[in-house]
C-alpha cells in the first residue's frame, strides 16, 4: 500500500516536472520584431557615438538590449516544435531580413573603431562582437533545425555570409 503512495506522489512529481511552455512561430516571429527594433536602436548609438566614454555606454546599453533580445529568441525557437511550411517561409523571411540591419551596425561600428579606442573601451567592444557572434551562430542552428530543408539551407547561406562580417569586425578591432 505503501508503495502505492509513493509512485503516485513520484509520478506526479515527475508529471509536473514536464514543462508545458511550448513556443510557435508567432512568438518567433514576435521576437525577431524586438531584435529588429533593438538592432536599429544599437545602429542609432553606433552612429551617434561621439568618442566619448558616455556615448560608449550608451552603445553598450543597446547592445545589451540586442543580446538579451538574441538570447530570448534562442530560447524561444529552442521551445518550438518543428515550423509548418507557412511558417517556416515567414520565419525564414524575417532572419534574412535582419541582414542588413546586422551588417550595417557592423560595418559602423568598424568606421568608429578610432573613437572606441580613444576611450579605452576596445576589449568590451570585441567582447560583445564575439558574445554577438555567438549568439547569432546558435540561432542559426537552432532554426535550422525547426524550419523546412530549404529554408534550412538559406538560413545556413545566410549565417556564413553573417559569419565573414563578423570576423571582419572582430578582426579590425583586434
Amino acid at each position: 500500500m505503501l508503495a502505492k503512495h509513493v509512485l503516485a506522489v513520484l509520478l506526479s512529481v515527475g508529471a509536473s516536472a514536464i514543462p508545458f511552455d511550448k513556443r510557435d512561430a508567432s512568438a518567433v516571429l514576435a521576437d525577431f520584431n524586438t531584435l529588429s527594433t533593438d538592432l536599429s536602436a544599437l545602429g542609432s548609438a553606433i552612429s551617434s557615438f561621439d568618442g566619448t566614454l558616455n556615448g560608449a555606454l550608451g552603445v553598450q546599453q543597446k547592445e545589451g538590449e540586442v543580446e538579451t533580445a538574441l538570447k530570448q529568441t534562442v530560447s524561444d525557437v529552442k521551445a518550438s516544435t518543428a515550423f509548418s511550411a507557412a511558417d517556416s517561409t515567414s520565419v525564414t523571411n524575417a532572419v534574412t531580413g535582419l541582414e542588413p540591419s546586422i551588417v550595417n551596425v557592423l560595418n559602423d561600428l568598424v568606421s568608429k573603431k578610432s573613437g572606441f579606442d580613444s576611450v579605452g573601451v576596445t576589449s568590451i567592444v570585441v567582447s560583445d562582437l564575439n558574445s554577438l557572434h555567438d549568439l547569432t551562430g546558435q540561432l542559426s542552428t537552432e532554426l535550422q533545425s525547426k524550419v523546412t530543408s530549404g529554408d534550412a539551407s538559406t538560413i545556413s547561406d545566410e549565417a556564413a555570409r553573417l559569419d565573414a562580417e563578423y570576423k571582419k569586425a572582430i578582426a579590425a578591432y583586434s
